[in-house]
Parts: structure tokens; sequence; C-alpha cells
């Protein structure tokens, strides 16, 4: 459906220096810069404006909360059967990483994965996708270059957010009639 691959990682976390240098390179485009990864160029297109950087992300990150829903209406504040995400004991350390954003803290039926932030999301044996925030997109969303091929219409774009930090932790495209992916499915 699209060009280009995903990338790795949160974009609004990516070095502003690399998305200038692929600017300057001609591999993305300043609008591609602003709206994709936050990053604000000074009018000279030469260096990166900081200050504008950094509010641009924050204001990115808030435009996530709006734009995000926990899958299904549940709440994001708390866990039946298990600690409020704000009760972080005992759930710290380590733990065994999912992703570069997730990690699952304890093991058998006292696990539970976590984000980064330090927010408890769910039992390590669930759907991590059900417990977090989810914004649904048209495909063309994924840049300027999308394929627009019959029958694109049946699918989305849905992008994962932590509704602690904001960071997106997965993007997928499925055909809007399915269920969540369920992709990370852990042996605990």
């Amino acid at each position: 459906m699209s060009t280009a691959g995903g990338g790795y990682g949160d974009p609004l976390e990516r070095d502003p220096r690399r998305v200038l240098r692929d600017v300057t390179n001609g591999l993305l485009s300043r609008e591609c810069a602003l709206e994709l990864y936050g990053v604000v160029l000074a009018t000279d297109g030469l260096a990166v404006d900081e200050t504008a950087t950094a509010e641009r992300r924050a204001s990115l990150r808030e435009a996530r909360r709006r734009a995000g829903a926990v899958p299904g209406g549940r709440s994001t504040e708390s866990r039946e059967g298990g600690p409020a995400p704000q009760d972080r004991a005992g759930l710290q350390g380590p733990g065994r990483p999912i992703n570069e954003s997730l990690r699952l803290i304890g093991t058998g039926d006292g696990a539970w994965i976590v984000c980064r932030c330090g927010r408890a999301l769910c039992d390590g044996a669930d759907n991590y996708k059900r417990h977090v925030l989810m914004a649904r997109y048209p495909l063309s969303r994924s840049g300027p270059k999308a394929v627009t091929a019959r029958g694109q219409e049946l699918f989305e774009l849905r992008e994962y957010y932590c509704p602690g930090c904001l960071t997106q932790i997965e993007v997928e495209v499925a055909l809007k009639t399915d269920d969540l992916l369920w992709d990370v499915q852990l042996t605990l």
C-alpha cells in the first residue's frame, strides 16, 4: 500500500539532526519533517530550530491523546485484578524487552506489560493493544506516495500510543473490519 518502509520506533523520538540531514539530501520534505517527525527547520533550512521542535513535538503528542481512544471504550486508569497504572511498586526493574517501548515485568500470573515510562498497561497474558490509545487513519496518512489501489478503502492505518507518555508503540495496516491484531503473544 506504500512505496516505502514504515521505519522503526516513534518518529517523534528521531534525532532532529538526522531528520535535517534527510531533508538536505532530498530524502524527506520540510513538510514531512514537520508533520511526521515534529522537526522545525530554520528559515534557511540549514539548521534545526530546537525550541520550536520541542514545542511542535509536544503539540503532536497532545494530538495523539485527542485522536486516540482505548479499543472497546475501556478505561486506561485501572486494571481489574491488578495494579493501577500509577502504582508502580513491584513493577520496576529491567524486565524482559518486548519491543523498544514495552517490557514484561514479573513472571507467571504476576507478569505485567509495562511501558518504558513505567505505566503498567495490562496483564502479561493479554493483548496490550486492548489497553492503550489507538487512533485510526486512512492509508494516505502513511505518506505522500501511498499507493492508491482498488480496495484500499477497506483498510486503515492504526497507531497505538501509551496512555501515559504518548509514545507511539505500534503502527499497523489492517482491514477496517478486523479485530485488534494480536502480534505479540507471550508465554509466561
